[in-house]
């Protein structure tokens, strides 16, 4: 969060010869890792409801907060483009988060000794017990 308010606090960030909108593209690469890594570490404080939800909107507020900062800074202008990318970006870190934390208890939970907790094939599927 502190580069991120370090890159908004920087005046005249312009870069020509790019074309419109490019912006829009750093704004969300910007704020994947930012919602990825707030997931993240609500999952390891503890904090098991609506870990998507908190980790989306707590950085989408981020992104808002820090359009306000953009508007004080002379050479620079907030937005709601902006503010839409930054909550994209949210929401693909959130999503990205949640898949990789998914994955990894999958991943972790496995058995590799017992044939059970193989991969299955596409056409295959595994029978329960109360199947029968």
């Amino acid at each position: 969060m502190g580069i991120i308010f370090f890159l908004s606090s920087w005046q005249n960030l312009h870069i020509h010869g790019l074309p419109e909108n490019t912006d829009k593209v750093v704004h969300i690469l910007i704020y994947i890792p930012l919602a990825f890594m707030l997931y993240i570490s609500l999952n390891k404080s503890g904090c098991e409801k609506s870990l998507f939800v908190v980790a989306f909107i707590f950085a989408g507020i981020y992104g808002i907060t820090d359009e306000f900062h953009q508007y004080f800074v002379p050479g620079r202008d907030a937005s709601t483009g902006d503010v839409a990318a930054d909550f994209f970006g949210a929401f693909l870190g959130s999503t990205g988060a949640k898949h990789f934390i998914k994955a990894k208890i999958n991943f972790i939970s496995r058995d590799p000794g017992n044939p059970d907790d193989r991969p299955l094939a596409d056409n295959e599927h595994r029978i329960a017990e109360n199947d029968y």
